[in-house]
Protein backbone atom coordinates (compact mmCIF):
# COMPACT_ATOMS: atom_id res chain seq x y z
CA UNK A 1 0.00 0.00 0.00
CA UNK A 2 2.91 2.49 1.14
CA UNK A 3 5.79 2.06 -0.19
CA UNK A 4 8.98 2.69 1.91
CA UNK A 5 10.10 6.02 0.45
CA UNK A 6 6.82 7.43 1.21
CA UNK A 7 6.83 6.34 4.34
CA UNK A 8 10.58 8.19 4.75
CA UNK A 9 9.56 11.16 2.91
CA UNK A 10 7.03 12.02 5.85
CA UNK A 11 9.64 11.81 8.41
CA UNK A 12 11.53 14.90 7.53
CA UNK A 13 7.95 16.96 7.52
CA UNK A 14 7.42 15.78 11.24
CA UNK A 15 10.94 16.82 12.58
CA UNK A 16 11.00 20.17 13.99
CA UNK A 17 12.69 22.92 11.73
CA UNK A 18 13.40 25.22 14.32
CA UNK A 19 15.29 23.05 16.76
CA UNK A 20 18.67 24.50 15.54
CA UNK A 21 18.21 27.63 16.06
CA UNK A 22 19.40 29.27 18.99
CA UNK A 23 16.75 30.10 22.21
CA UNK A 24 15.92 33.15 22.77
CA UNK A 25 17.34 34.98 26.19
CA UNK A 26 13.99 36.27 27.65
CA UNK A 27 12.03 35.65 30.56
CA UNK A 28 8.61 36.80 31.05
CA UNK A 29 6.08 37.00 34.34
CA UNK A 30 2.25 37.40 34.21
CA UNK A 31 0.99 38.95 37.23
CA UNK A 32 -2.58 39.52 38.69
CA UNK A 33 -3.15 41.40 41.90
CA UNK A 34 -3.61 44.87 43.40
CA UNK A 35 -1.75 48.30 43.62
CA UNK A 36 -1.06 49.24 47.49
CA UNK A 37 -0.20 52.48 46.41
CA UNK A 38 -0.51 55.01 43.26
CA UNK A 39 1.55 54.71 40.08
CA UNK A 40 4.91 57.20 40.59
CA UNK A 41 5.49 59.06 37.29
CA UNK A 42 8.64 60.57 36.07
CA UNK A 43 9.41 62.58 32.80
CA UNK A 44 12.19 61.35 30.60
CA UNK A 45 13.33 62.90 27.34
CA UNK A 46 11.32 63.03 24.19
CA UNK A 47 7.71 63.04 25.83
CA UNK A 48 8.50 60.31 27.46
CA UNK A 49 7.16 59.01 31.15
CA UNK A 50 8.66 56.37 33.06
CA UNK A 51 5.80 55.25 35.70
CA UNK A 52 6.89 52.57 38.42
CA UNK A 53 4.24 50.96 40.31
CA UNK A 54 3.94 47.83 42.69
CA UNK A 55 1.76 44.90 42.22
CA UNK A 56 0.49 42.53 45.16
CA UNK A 57 0.35 39.08 44.62
CA UNK A 58 -1.40 37.30 47.17
CA UNK A 59 -1.28 33.41 47.84
CA UNK A 60 -2.70 31.62 50.29
CA UNK A 61 -0.70 29.39 52.36
CA UNK A 62 -2.29 26.72 54.63
CA UNK A 63 -4.74 29.00 56.71
CA UNK A 64 -2.82 32.53 56.16
CA UNK A 65 -1.81 34.39 53.13
CA UNK A 66 1.39 35.72 52.09
CA UNK A 67 1.98 38.59 49.87
CA UNK A 68 4.26 39.03 47.36
CA UNK A 69 5.61 42.38 46.20
CA UNK A 70 6.28 43.25 42.47
CA UNK A 71 7.97 46.76 41.12
CA UNK A 72 6.74 47.46 37.87
CA UNK A 73 7.91 49.84 35.47
CA UNK A 74 6.61 51.32 32.07
CA UNK A 75 8.07 53.48 29.42
CA UNK A 76 5.32 55.33 27.89
CA UNK A 77 5.14 58.12 25.35
CA UNK A 78 2.72 61.10 26.25
CA UNK A 79 -0.55 61.50 24.21
CA UNK A 80 -0.77 57.32 23.54
CA UNK A 81 -3.24 54.83 24.75
CA UNK A 82 -0.89 53.40 27.22
CA UNK A 83 -0.22 56.63 28.49
CA UNK A 84 -3.93 57.56 28.61
CA UNK A 85 -3.88 54.21 30.48
CA UNK A 86 -1.43 54.42 33.22
CA UNK A 87 -3.31 57.62 34.24
CA UNK A 88 -6.66 55.89 35.55
CA UNK A 89 -4.34 53.27 37.45
CA UNK A 90 -5.01 54.03 40.83
CA UNK A 91 -4.55 52.78 44.11
CA UNK A 92 -6.80 49.75 44.93
CA UNK A 93 -6.65 48.68 40.91
CA UNK A 94 -6.53 44.83 40.52
CA UNK A 95 -4.57 44.26 37.40
CA UNK A 96 -2.91 42.05 34.56
CA UNK A 97 0.40 42.51 34.18
CA UNK A 98 2.65 40.92 31.42
CA UNK A 99 6.38 41.31 32.33
CA UNK A 100 10.02 41.18 30.61
CA UNK A 101 12.05 40.18 33.46
CA UNK A 102 15.42 41.35 33.59
CA UNK A 103 17.86 39.83 36.13
CA UNK A 104 21.67 41.61 37.50
CA UNK A 105 23.88 40.48 39.85
CA UNK A 106 25.23 43.13 42.14
CA UNK A 107 27.86 42.58 44.67
CA UNK A 108 27.92 44.55 47.92
CA UNK A 109 29.98 46.23 50.32
CA UNK A 110 30.05 43.15 52.22
CA UNK A 111 31.31 41.13 49.58
CA UNK A 112 27.55 39.47 49.36
CA UNK A 113 26.30 39.12 45.67
CA UNK A 114 22.78 39.92 45.38
CA UNK A 115 20.20 39.30 42.48
CA UNK A 116 18.00 42.03 41.80
CA UNK A 117 15.21 41.85 39.15
CA UNK A 118 13.72 44.15 37.08
CA UNK A 119 10.06 43.78 35.54
CA UNK A 120 9.10 46.18 32.13
CA UNK A 121 5.45 45.93 31.59
CA UNK A 122 4.76 44.16 28.38
CA UNK A 123 0.98 44.48 28.29
CA UNK A 124 -1.45 45.78 31.40
CA UNK A 125 -5.08 45.15 31.55
CA UNK A 126 -6.99 46.66 34.92
CA UNK A 127 -9.97 43.76 35.38
CA UNK A 128 -11.82 46.07 38.24
CA UNK A 129 -11.22 50.00 39.62
CA UNK A 130 -9.52 50.95 42.26
CA UNK A 131 -11.50 49.86 45.91
CA UNK A 132 -10.51 50.57 49.61
CA UNK A 133 -7.42 49.18 50.38
CA UNK A 134 -7.23 45.40 51.49
CA UNK A 135 -6.99 44.73 55.24
CA UNK A 136 -3.56 44.83 56.21
CA UNK A 137 -2.28 46.39 53.07
CA UNK A 138 -0.97 50.22 54.73
CA UNK A 139 -0.50 52.43 52.03
CA UNK A 140 2.21 53.87 54.22
CA UNK A 141 4.08 50.55 54.84
CA UNK A 142 3.80 49.93 50.90
CA UNK A 143 4.91 53.71 50.24
CA UNK A 144 8.13 53.06 52.30
CA UNK A 145 8.73 49.43 50.63
CA UNK A 146 8.64 51.04 46.93
CA UNK A 147 10.68 53.98 47.84
CA UNK A 148 13.42 52.08 49.46
CA UNK A 149 15.59 50.79 45.75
Amino acid sequence: MFSARAVTSVKPALSRAFSSTPRANVAKLTLVGRLPVDPVAERLRNDTLMVKYVVGDRVKEGSDFKTTWYKVTNFVTEGTYGAAQMQRLKKGAYVYVECNVKAKSITGSDDKTRVHYNFEQRTMSIISSPKQAEEGMEQSEHQERFNQE
